[in-house]
């Protein structure tokens, strides 16, 4: 659904994201980089990517990202 929305999906390069405070903005990126990191094996695109955030104070949220990878590996086991 994504990609059809944007036309293809996330170009390569510095994406942006952007909106209202708890609209989804971290959890879009973290499943992103989830996607992005994954080997193909698990259904992932094993490439990199570089998540920079500019809040102030704000540290990389590793414990949400934490649980996102369990989760996906709980909802599809065959996948690892």
């Amino acid at each position: 659904v994504l990609d059809n929305i944007l036309g293809g999906g996330i170009r390569v390069g510095v994406t942006e994201v952007c909106g209202e405070a708890s609209s989804g903005k971290t959890q879009l990126m973290l499943q992103l980089l989830k996607q992005a990191l994954l080997p193909r094996s698990m259904g992932g695109l094993q490439g990199s990517c570089c998540y920079i955030s500019t809040e102030t104070g704000r540290y990389f949220p590793i414990r949400r990202l934490e649980e996102i990878i369990k989760a996906s590996i709980q909802k599809h086991p065959e996948l690892c």
